[in-house]
C-alpha cells in the first residue's frame, strides 16, 4: 500500500501541472466528494456512509449533517410531530 504522504505528494503535483496552488490534500477530494453525494437527492446517506467507510450513518451525519439544511428541517418537523402527539 502507498503511504498517504506519497499520495498526497503526488497529488500535489497534479495540482501544481493544473495551474492551481498545491494546498489540497486527498482528504480534501474526499470530503469534496462526500458532500457532493450527500448533497444529491439520488444517493442514500446510507450508502454514502458505506461509501466512506464510516461505522455507522451516524457517524457520516455528524459530519455531513450541515450540508443537509432541508433534512433538518424535516426532521424538526417529525421531532415536533411526536412532542404533540
Amino acid at each position: 500500500m502507498p503511504r498517504s504522504s506519497s499520495i498526497n505528494t503526488a497529488y500535489h503535483q497534479v495540482q501544481k501541472k493544473l495551474g492551481v496552488e498545491p494546498k489540497f490534500s486527498m482528504h480534501t477530494l474526499r470530503h469534496m466528494l462526500a458532500s457532493l453525494m450527500v448533497g444529491s437527492k439520488d444517493i442514500s446517506l446510507s450508502y454514502v456512509s458505506k461509501y466512506l467507510g464510516h461505522a455507522s450513518v451516524l457517524m457520516t451525519q455528524k459530519y455531513y449533517i450541515g450540508l443537509l439544511p432541508e433534512q433538518v428541517e424535516v426532521e424538526a418537523g417529525k421531532v415536533a410531530k411526536v412532542i404533540a402527539e
